[in-house]
């Protein structure tokens, strides 16, 4: 029987640490130009060094698309923000064209 299972960019624990701190800290730093776009930065820093090790250059662009504008109810947050993740993964592991979600 074949392991159809696919080898994942993000180990487990970095899943779990970003998913902490998006129900840590969602409240903790509103403002009106971004609403929680910081704690979904901080979240994503978790993971970003697991998808772009050697690329700083990719690190600072997901870094500045992430901590754009974004709010939402804090119970749809993980669900939207786990899509996020998994497109982020993607687009890494070059599965996305990589113009996805209006990045250039």
């Amino acid at each position: 029987m074949e392991n159809n299972k696919k080898k994942s960019l993000i180990p487990k624990a970095a899943l779990i640490k970003a998913w902490l701190i998006w129900e840590t800290f969602p409240q903790t730093c509103y403002n009106y130009e971004r609403m929680m776009g910081q704690v979904v930065a901080h979240m994503f820093s978790a993971i970003i060094g697991f998808l772009y090790k050697d690329d700083p250059s990719k690190r600072k662009e997901v870094m500045k698309r992430e901590i754009e504008f974004f709010n939402v109810h804090i119970e749809f947050g993980s669900c939207i923000l786990g899509m996020a993740v998994a497109l982020e993964e993607q687009k890494a592991s070059r599965k996305l064209p990589t113009n996805w979600a209006g990045s250039s």
